[in-house]
């Protein structure tokens, strides 16, 4: 079962906002909704055996103490740290179906709470997935095991696709097939080892491959040190990077010429700080480097196909980082490294075609 989840600032995705009820909410900065003492949240019936929990995204907290309840049943307190950082907090639900229609998830507390995205997510170590017939996809989870064990895998149909897991994430791709079932059999991979799952995101899987970086449609494949989304002259989405950024790039097999990835960026600095120097690794081995140039650019960068394998591979972004709050009148203290407006993987020229 894939995850049910509601992005608080994107209109454009979730557009009647029913699911956020009896006020309490108002408009926040960078695609979130801030509220101030108190919001009840619409969560979808509960299906299926497995153990559920609600996964809340926040972007920062005023201090405080803020409290979770579930159809007036009293969850936990919130552990929140002020921080211009999504910080994902869990909240345990019961794994049974609790009635057939909706509940309510209530929060209340006594500072202000940015809300950035609440993910209903439901765990086992197998699910029925859905997987659209004829067209390769890639596939993210989440993942949790017992301490120790890190050598994960996942196996559709009995047999195991090409990815990685690493700090508490699955990725793998599932391969394009002529003839498919509605469903296919996901299990995670050693079976009985107490580990368990859900299932973030399935994404058809072709090339150019897109990741806007400002863009509610990015987020699943950007990683730790990138920003919340902002706007660049009140119209252009883009994500800063902090030092070091990290994002997934699926590739479903290695060309002999290799891929060619192209990140586009708002470069320029204010006068007195260092211009930027972009370095990017793919899998932990240098890709190449660029210095941004002022303005909305591109830099393109080919990947030999000895840096490539089939699966998904962790492409790093890192800048030297500069803070504006080491500026008079500036009042932003995050290391700012580099403006990112999408990341996009693609076949050579020769391949694009076929």
């Amino acid at each position: 079962m894939l995850d049910y989840v509601i992005y608080f600032g994107d209109s454009a995705l979730v557009p009647d906002r029913t699911f956020l009820e009896g006020g309490g909410a108002e408009e926040g900065e960078a695609g979130c909704r801030t509220i101030r003492s108190r919001a009840r949240i619409a969560l979808p019936p509960a299906t299926g055996e497995g153990r559920r929990s609600a996964v809340l995204a926040v972007r920062w907290a005023g201090g405080g103490a803020w409290a979770a309840a579930l159809d007036g049943v009293p969850l936990l307190t919130l552990p929140l740290r002020t921080s211009p950082i999504t910080q994902s907090l869990e909240i345990p639900l019961p794994s049974a179906p609790v009635s057939a229609t909706r509940s309510s998830l209530t929060l209340s507390g006594d500072s202000p709470l940015a809300l950035d995205s609440l993910r209903v997510a439901s765990w086992s170590d197998s699910f029925a997935l859905p997987v659209p017939k004829g067209k390769a996809c890639v596939l993210r989870a989440g993942l949790k095991g017992p301490p120790g064990l890190r050598d994960y895998s996942l196996e559709l149909d009995g047999e195991k696709l090409a990815g990685f897991a690493s700090g508490g994430e699955l990725w793998a791709i599932v391969p394009a097939l002529s003839s498919r079932p509605p469903a296919g059999d996901l299990r995670l991979v050693p079976a009985g080892s107490g580990a368990e799952m859900h299932v973030r995101a399935v994404v058809e899987l072709g090339y150019p491959f897109r990741i806007e970086a400002g863009e509610f449609s990015g987020r699943e494949f950007k990683g730790e040190g990138f920003y919340p989304p902002e706007l660049y002259l009140g119209r252009t989405p883009f994500a800063w990077t902090s030092a070091a950024a990290e994002a997934y790039l699926p590739v479903l097999s290695v060309p002999a010429g290799g891929m060619v990835l192209k990140l586009g960026y708002i470069g320029g600095r204010p006068p007195g700080v260092p211009p930027a120097r972009v370095e990017i690794e793919l899998d932990g081995r240098p890709v190449g480097s660029f210095t941004p140039a002022a303005g909305m650019g591109e830099a393109e960068l080919k990947i030999p196909p000895d840096l490539l394998r089939p699966g998904v591979g962790r492409l790093a972004i890192r800048a030297n980082a500069w803070r504006p709050a080491e500026r008079p009148a500036e009042g932003d203290t995050r290391p700012l490294g580099l403006m990112v407006r999408y990341l996009e993987l693609s076949l050579p020229s020769a391949l694009a075609g076929e």
